[in-house]
């Protein structure tokens, strides 16, 4: 779901899921509890979609929430702007 619109499920019933993207690697995962609490990831890539938000906020957004919980250096600021932009 990257756009956030619903998937069926093996039960044919409708489900939201959220694929989490980690920008260091360009690692995308189904978000559970410990993906949304890891500072390493966007939690929903669907937000990086919502109106209004250009990839320069998005990625300006991460890496101060990454800067709360660690150092970042210029080799991760590189990293993340690499996987992030395409």
């Amino acid at each position: 779901m990257i756009k956030g619109k619903p998937v069926f499920n093996e039960d044919y019933q409708q489900v939201r899921l959220e694929i989490a993207f980690r920008p260091r690697d360009g690692h995308f995962e189904v978000a559970d509890a410990a993906v949304r609490k890891n500072p390493e990831y966007i939690p929903s890539i669907s937000e990086t979609w919502a109106a209004g938000r250009s990839s320069y906020s998005v990625i300006d957004e991460f890496l101060q929430k990454l800067r709360a919980s660690r150092t970042v250096t210029d080799d991760d600021k590189h990293a993340i702007v690499k996987t992030s932009s395409g």
